[in-house]
């Protein structure tokens, strides 16, 4: 079963990943346990202009735009899009737009 995570903890799983000026923000909302496929649930941001480069996940994933724009391979990224992913199928690059 995945954890709930209350506010309060959420603003102390907040992580960044990557240099200053092209970071990738992560906060975390459910989490999985350890070794489990269950559901999770985070937001990511991602500084403008930043690159995702393709990849691939173990589990199904989908991603809601909810600000911004940008690029998921050759299609564009605005509010509202929904993506999803199947489990170990490939899908990006990622790119963040200019107000991501």
């Amino acid at each position: 079963m995945a954890t709930l995570i209350t506010l309060d903890a959420v603003a102390h799983t907040r992580e960044q990943l990557g240099t200053p000026g092209a970071e990738i923000w992560r906060t975390f909302f459910f989490s999985a346990p350890p070794g489990t496929r269950l559901p999770q649930a985070f937001r990511v941001e991602y500084a403008p202009g930043r690159v995702l480069r393709t990849h691939f996940h173990d589990v199904d994933e989908f991603q809601v735009v909810v600000a911004g724009s940008g690029r998921l391979g050759p299609h564009a990224l605005v509010p509202g899009t929904v993506h999803f992913a199947r489990a170990h199928t490939g899908y990006g690059p990622i790119v963040a737009g200019r107000e991501a």
